[in-house]
Parts: C-alpha cells; sequence; structure tokens
C-alpha cells in the first residue's frame, strides 16, 4: 500500500523542526541568563534534589561555624567572669579569716565590713556580665537582668534554672552557659566533722599520730608530732635517756586545740590540706568550751581515719662510743675529743690516761652552751658513751686523738646483702685468724624481721658462723669461705648484716691508717702510727687486723699491755703471715708540751694497711665519725587524738603481726553483718583455716561493692634502716612491723558491725577489735514461759534490734539452741 506526501504535510515537519530547536535556542539562552542548568524540578528530579541537599549543606555547615565561634566567645566571657568572681570570694575568704583576729579593734572590723560590702557589689556586677546584650548567667531568659537587690537587701536572682545548649552537628548539641544556681547554688552542702566539747585550757598529749583524711577519691596526711625531751633534766643520770622511747619522768608536753588546727591546716609533708580541707576551733566563752570543726573545702564527704605512728621518726643527731671492756676501763693514753657543729662551732675536751668512762662522760656535759648531752651505757658485758646533740637537726662531727680515739672507735658495722643468683648474700672481711676480741651481737634484718644472735668473746669466724647456724633463723643459712663469713638468704628479698662489739672488724675497716704509696731509699713502705703518751696501756680488750698484699690478718692483742708488746704482737704476726723482712719499733721523744710520747713505725717490702678496733685503735692515731639521726620508737599505749575527740569515721582493728593467722574459721564460722543506711551486708566465712588479715579484708570488699572499703595498713619496724640507729640504745622498746584492719564507708557515712556468729563460738568482732554494737551474748534475756507461768528456758526469746532504718529480730535461746539468728523483720 502506497502513501503520497503532500504539500501541507512537509510545510507541517519544517514548521515543527523550527520550533524545536527554537525551545533548544531558548532553554540554553535561559541556562546562560540563570546560571541554572535546571530552572524547575521537573526539569530533572533527581539531579534537582541532590543539588538542595548540597545547598542545605553547605548553609548547616556556616551557621555551625557560626554557633562554633558565638560559643567560643561565650565561654571565654564566662570564664573571665567566674576568675573574677573566684578572685572576689579568695579576697572575701581573707578578710573573713582576717577579721577572727582578737587583736583587732571595732575601727578595724569596720574597715573590713566596708570591704566586704564594696566586694558584694563587685561580685553583683560581675553575675551580671553580658555579651552582645545577653546576660551569662541568666539560663535560658538570658535578656532578663540576673540577680537584683531586694527591699531588705537579699539577693534575688531573676533567670531561669536551664542552660544554654546550642547545635554544633546535626543532632549534636553542647552546654555554653550556666545558669545563676550553677554559680551561686542555694542547697550547696557542706560536709565537716565536729569533735566533742572540750574545756577552754584543753592540751593534748598523746604520741606521735598520723591523721589519714578523705576528701572524695583524695586522701592527704597529717603528722602530730608528739612534744617530749627524751633526757631527765634535773642533773639525774638516766639509763633511758635518748633510748627513742618516752620514760615516766619525761612528760610529754601538750598541744592546744588551735595549735592542732594549725598543724593540719599547714601541713604539706603527706599531701596538701590546704586545697581540700580548713580546721578551725569554735569556742563557746559563756560556757567554757571548744571544739575542733573540720569542713570539707570540695563540697565532698571528709572522713578520718588514724593510727598510732609506728615507723621511727628522726629526732636528734648521735654518735655510739666503741662498745668494749665493762664500765670500768679507762683512757690508755692522753688525748682529746673535738666536737664540731655544722653551724663550724668548736667544743672540745681533753681525754687523761686514766678517765673513767663516767668523768669522761661528765666532761662533755659541761661543755660550753650545752648543746651536747652524754650518758654512760652498758648492755651487761660492754660500755661504752653515747653522745647527742640536744636540738634536733643540729648535725656534728667528732675528731679525736689518743685516748679519745679509743673511746670513740666504730661500735656499729653494717653490711647490705648482694644478688647471687636466686638468692642474696653478705661477706664478711676476709681475716686470717679472727677471733673476737670482746662480747659481740650479730644483727640480722631483713623485710620486716630483726635476728639479734649473741656471740661471746674469744669466737672465731668459724664460731660465729656456728653461732648464725644454731639461732634457726629461718631462710638464713651461714658458711666460711677461706678467711670470708659468708651469710645467705634464700630468696630475692634484700636484708642486712650488723655487727657490735668485738664482732664489729668482720664488717668495718676500723681506725684505719696506710703506709705510702712508694717506697723510701731504703726500698721500704713506712707506716707511722700517731705519737701517743708513753703511760698508755692497752686495756686487754682490742686488737688490729693489717693488709698486706690483698689479704687481712689478724692481731690479738688482749694477752699485751704496753706499746713495746703491741710492737712484738705486730711485727710476729707480719713477719709469721706476710714479710719476713718486716720491722715494727717504738718511737719516742719528748713532745711540744714537754711529755714523752711514743709511736710505732712500721716497715714492709710492700705497702700496708693498719686498722685498729677496741683499745687497740688508739695506737693507730685520729679518728672523724660524723652523727647519725636518731629515730624514735613509737608505742601504743595511748588513745588516739580522732579517737578521743569523737571525729573518727572509720573502725581499726587491734594490731596484729604481719602475716599472722587470725582464726581457723573451719571448726569456728565467722559471721559478721554491717550496715550503713540503706546498704547491707553479710560475711560468712566456714572454709579458711588459716585466715589472715588481708584475707579477711579481700572477703569484705568482695562482698560489699563500691559502698565500703576494707584496707590493711601495715607498718614497718622500728630500727628496720640499719643506720637509723647510731647509739643503738632501744632493743628493749622496740616494735616489729604490725598491721591492722581498717574499715570505712567510701562516702564517710557512720557504718555499724554486728557479730553475728554462732553462739557459743569465738567472738570474732571482738577479738579482731571491730565491735561496734552489743553482741548476741551480751544481751540480758528474759525467757517466756509456756503459758502456765513457767519460764522455760528452751523456748527461743525474740529481741527487736533498731539499726538506723531497718529494724531486726534476734532469736536467742539458752539451752538447745543451736545458732542465734538476725533476721530482717
Amino acid at each position: 500500500m502506497s502513501y503520497r506526501v503532500t504539500d501541507s504535510m512537509i510545510n507541517s515537519l519544517l514548521l515543527n523542526d523550527m520550533h524545536n530547536n527554537l525551545n533548544n535556542l531558548l532553554k540554553v539562552q535561559q541556562q546562560i541568563t540563570s546560571q541554572h542548568k535546571y530552572n524547575s524540578a521537573s526539569d530533572n528530579p533527581n539531579a534537582v534534589t541532590k543539588g538542595m541537599g548540597i545547598e542545605t549543606m553547605m548553609a548547616e555547615g556556616e551557621q555551625y561555624i557560626k554557633n562554633l565561634q558565638d560559643a567560643i566567645s561565650w565561654l571565654k566571657f564566662t570564664d573571665d567572669a567566674l576568675g573574677d568572681i573566684n578572685d572576689l570570694f579568695q579576697r572575701m575568704r581573707e578578710l573573713t579569716i582576717y577579721a577572727g583576729d582578737p587583736a583587732l579593734t571595732d575601727v578595724d572590723r569596720a574597715a573590713i565590713g566596708e570591704e566586704l560590702r564594696q566586694l558584694k557589689g563587685e561580685m553583683m556586677s560581675f553575675a551580671n556580665s553580658t555579651i552582645e546584650g545577653r546576660y551569662l548567667f541568666s539560663g535560658l531568659a538570658t535578656d532578663k537582668v540576673p540577680f537584683s537587690l531586694g527591699a531588705n537587701g537579699e539577693v534575688l536572682y531573676n533567670g531561669s534554672n536551664y542552660e544554654l545548649f546550642w547545635e554544633f552537628a546535626r543532632m549534636e548539641t553542647g552546654q555554653v552557659s550556666l545558669s545563676g544556681r550553677d554559680v551561686f547554688p542555694l542547697d550547696e552542702t557542706t560536709n565537716y566533722l565536729k569533735g566533742i566539747e572540750v574545756p577552754l585550757d584543753f592540751e593534748w598529749t598523746g604520741r606521735n599520730e598520723i591523721l589519714e583524711f578523705k576528701i572524695g577519691f583524695r586522701t592527704v596526711k597529717v603528722r602530730i608530732p608528739e612534744r617530749w625531751t627524751d633526757e631527765i633534766t634535773n642533773g639525774m643520770d638516766d639509763t633511758g635517756d635518748y633510748n627513742r622511747f618516752r620514760d615516766p619522768n619525761e612528760p610529754l608536753e601538750g598541744y592546744s586545740l588551735q595549735e592542732i588546727a594549725g598543724l593540719i591546716n599547714n601541713s604539706t609533708e603527706m599531701g596538701d590540706v590546704s586545697t581540700l580541707l580548713k580546721a578551725t576551733v569554735v569556742t563557746d566563752t559563756e560556757r567554757g568550751v571548744q571544739y575542733l570543726q573540720i569542713k570539707s573545702l570540695t563540697g565532698e564527704p571528709v572522713s578520718l581515719t588514724s593510727w598510732q605512728e609506728t615507723d621511727s621518726i628522726a629526732m636528734s643527731e648521735g654518735i655510739m662510743g666503741a662498745a668494749f671492756g665493762d664500765a670500768s676501763r679507762t683512757a690508755g693514753t692522753d688525748g682529746k675529743v673535738e666536737i664540731r657543729f655544722s653551724d663550724n662551732k668548736v667544743y672540745s675536751i681533753d681525754v687523761k690516761t686514766g678517765d673513767s668512762l663516767s668523768e669522761i662522760v661528765t666532761k662533755l656535759n659541761s661543755l660550753q652552751d650545752g648543746r651536747i648531752w652524754a650518758a654512760l651505757k652498758t648492755d651487761g658485758g660492754n660500755a661504752w658513751i653515747d653522745i647527742a646533740a640536744r636540738n634536733p637537726g643540729d648535725k656534728f662531727y667528732l675528731d679525736t686523738s689518743g685516748g679519745g680515739t679509743e673511746l670513740f672507735a666504730p661500735g656499729i658495722a653494717t653490711a647490705t646483702s648482694s644478688a647471687s643468683g636466686a638468692d642474696q648474700t653478705v661477706t664478711s672481711n676476709a681475716i686470717a685468724d679472727f677471733t673476737a676480741h670482746s662480747y659481740g651481737t650479730i644483727i640480722i634484718r631483713r623485710g620486716s624481721e630483726v635476728y639479734e644472735i649473741d656471740v661471746p668473746a674469744g669466737n672465731g669466724t668459724s664460731d660465729v658462723r656456728d653461732w648464725i647456724t644454731a639461732a634457726g633463723v629461718p631462710g638464713i643459712a651461714a658458711a666460711v669461705t677461706g678467711d670470708e663469713l659468708v651469710i645467705t638468704s634464700a630468696g630475692g628479698e634484700p636484708f642486712t648484716v650488723s655487727a657490735t662489739g668485738g664482732l664489729v672488724p668482720l664488717f668495718s675497716d676500723g681506725v684505719r691508717m696506710s703506709s705510702g704509696g712508694s717506697a723510701g731509699s731504703d726500698g721500704k713502705y713506712t707506716l707511722e702510727t700517731a705519737q701517743i703518751s708513753t703511760s698508755f696501756a692497752v686495756t686487754g680488750q682490742g686488737g688490729f687486723y693489717f693488709e698486706y698484699d690483698n689479704k687481712k690478718y689478724w692481731v690479738d692483742v688482749a694477752a699485751v699491755d704496753d706499746m713495746n708488746a703491741v710492737a712484738t704482737a705486730l711485727q710476729t704476726s707480719i713477719i709469721a703471715n706476710a714479710d719476713s723482712a718486716a720491722t715494727v719499733t717504738v718511737q719516742k721523744k719528748v713532745g711540744d708540751d714537754g711529755t714523752e710520747v711514743q709511736w710505732l713505725k712500721i716497715k714492709t717490702s710492700k705497702p700496708i694497711t693498719l686498722s685498729g678496733f677496741g683499745s687497740a685503735a688508739t695506737v693507730i692515731g685520729t679518728g672523724l665519725l660524723g652523727s647519725e639521726s636518731i629515730q624514735m620508737n613509737a608505742d601504743h599505749t595511748h588513745i588516739g587524738f580522732a579517737a578521743m575527740m569523737g571525729m573518727e569515721t572509720s573502725v581499726q582493728s587491734s594490731e596484729f603481726s604481719v602475716g599472722q593467722v587470725l582464726v581457723d574459721t573451719t571448726s569456728d564460722q565467722l559471721q559478721i553483718k554491717i550496715v550503713s543506711g540503706s546498704h547491707h551486708a553479710e560475711i560468712m566465712i566456714s572454709d579458711d583455716s588459716d585466715l589472715t588479715l588481708e584475707e579477711l579484708a579481700a572477703r569484705i570488699n568482695g562482698v560489699c561493692g563500691d559502698w565500703f572499703e576494707a584496707v590493711v595498713e601495715t607498718d614497718g619496724p622500728d630500727g628496720s634502716n640499719p643506720f637509723a640507729d647510731p647509739l643503738y640504745n632501744s632493743g628493749d622498746n622496740r616494735e616489729g612491723a604490725t598491721q591492722r584492719l581498717v574499715l570505712r564507708t567510701k562516702d564517710g557515712s557512720p557504718f555499724s558491725i554486728y557479730d553475728t556468729s554462732a553462739i557459743g563460738t569465738a567472738r570474732y568482732a571482738e577479738m579482731l577489735g571491730i565491735n561496734t554494737a552489743l553482741t548476741v551474748p551480751d544481751v540480758a534475756v528474759n525467757y517466756p514461759d509456756d503459758g502456765l507461768g513457767n519460764f522455760d528456758e528452751n523456748i527461743p526469746a525474740i529481741l527487736e534490734v533498731t539499726v538506723g532504718e531497718h529494724v531486726f529480730n534476734v532469736r536467742v535461746c539458752k539451752n538447745n539452741c543451736p545458732t542465734g539468728e538476725l533476721v530482717a523483720k
């Protein structure tokens, strides 16, 4: 079938093409003019939607940036205003404290009041700070003045209690403002501890005590040092003087409450107290009473735990004399003792041949200015002189010569262990044929353990080993290798060995002198001892060792009594052991003061060193000793300050030895209930045959969770530092390491402990010293009758016990009743 194309059809097609081209031209011209590809969503719905989304995101981003910039400005202005407000608060605090000074006059206080009024106006101005016409501390009501004064001068808050939150990203907002009640709250909580009321003339005369304050999760400690003088000042001889322990005739000196408050507020030794709490004394002069108040400065609860300080505390400086011979021994030759303090003041005494120890003590105590205390001490075998500075922190040195050196030769020697594989060892000096010239003691200190082993005079190195072995110190073994005594402790814990008396040479170089480093013209090395009086006599307890060609040899001079005999003993030993060509001669001359003096001249083929101990030390010459800090023991026979003031918020157990087994709970079950407000917990232990404090604390913490805590406090032993006791005269009062259990709520709220163990078993809370409530067996019970007026002890009695908001029923029976029960009602 065929079609015919007419002229009208051709014209129609031509016109359509022209119209389409014209429309396309118009669209292009419109896009050029509007700079948009699509002028309506119908042109391309998908593309137009995406484009509009991008434009929205760009606009949002610009707004978020503006919000952040405004927030930064707002927060900066807020920070500046708060800083100014804080400065005003500090000034107000200073003025308030100053106003409490009783020395101020009414005019002074009026001036303080006027300044406080001005500060209040400035505070109001900063509290009403604005930014771009909006008030910083009005909350949402930024157009309202937040603070104004009422008719009676009271401050009124006119703003909103809600803060501004701005959007910084899609669906993310942040707080940018504070309301006035955030800055100046009405319901601020003040937490404080209040002590009991005491008279205005009250003084605290207690022992050294540590007060531990816990504010929130921060802890600070304050030391209250005892005030006393460790000597009798009436001129009487007292063997207890400077024994680091308060004897009956040495009374404590008291602190007033104001002084204790000052100690607390100014303490920085174990944490800065001033930023966390404030101690003040509130006085009621009309009633004649006062009490201590401790306020938390952070708004958090404050809790207080205290304990008598058992660790040694540094007192004065001291030096112990040589411990040998009995109290009747005398100086073997003339000499001098010069005492030089750190401020370069020098005092001296002359030691004359034949001076007794007590006479020398009298000379020392008679020194000008009275800065030195001296006493004659004895352990029943050896005697010595103790010297101590009367003023704490007064360090001094002894420079001795002649008989003075004899008196103050080393009295104590200490060596610290070193690792030897998995063990620790201490090795003595290697002295051939050593024999103790007097009674001595070996002291082994390992952690909290202290062991003392007495060794009589006349014992050699091998004998000392046998004494240590016989003592049976756990984990300690002694052996002799060559001439060395080797003491080993199993395991890696370091330990120290100290020696006194005749055992000092094993661990000390004594009073020491060496020959020159080069030979003289005769090829010999010469050593000349100090010049001493020709009247010198060895007192029978002394000795030397000489070191020659890296080996030490012992010379006991107990059997000799003059310088010639000493020379013979030395020469015989040197020739026999080290140098066949050695000579030891006695030299004499008239000294500068006209008296005849003598000394030893020793010539050897190689360099030699001579060390003297006991009375033999004076032969060698001079000695310089520096004082060391005396450490003071504590005792626990006194009630603590916090406990006496009724301010302690924790419960402390009795003291136990470190690691001590408390009870066998497999035979008697331990059952304790702890109640504090709405919290309560019950601890039952029946599976531990050797329960310790650490294990009990772990059980309590596991049951109580996050509202209660049990802590084991450990105090190290007194004298654990081998160099801490230069006088070494307080063994009778020395205390070993102790532990105690401390129980407390984490928010400082009160709590009670109830011992609910079965009747007839041990009362564990009482045994541990942590009971705070009446235990069931302590209750006087009227047993019920049988309904006929006859009392029957087999019928349980019901007691109602109230603990805070809780009421408990306690069922108690006297006969045929296996357990007492505490049941919540």
